[in-house]
């Protein structure tokens, strides 16, 4: 039992993220106003950014980018911060 723990995190260990990550973040925005306002934030964004979505209905903001993870240890915490940083910057209001 214990040598198939230790291959177990041996694989884990071996696993890379994948290059083309999405982040979805829940955003309080009522009007068309709020929309054109995140995307125009989130369009500025243009490192590696492939697609954006702002989802009135379901109060959300969906982010497909590009992760280059040879030159970051933790990719997609870094995608994560760099979106929130950009998105909170100009409309406090996301979570």
């Amino acid at each position: 039992m214990e040598g198939s723990k230790q291959t177990t995190l041996r694989s884990a260990e071996n696993l890379s993220l994948p290059s083309v990550q999405m982040v979805v973040m829940n955003a309080s925005v009522d009007c068309n106003h709020c929309r054109e306002r995140i995307s125009k934030v989130v369009s500025k964004m243009n490192s590696g950014l492939l697609d954006y979505m702002v989802d009135l209905r379901n109060k959300e903001v969906t982010v497909t980018g590009v992760v280059d993870t040879r030159n970051c240890k933790h990719a997609k915490e870094s995608l994560l911060t760099k979106i929130k940083r950009s998105l909170h910057a100009h409309w406090p209001s996301l979570d």
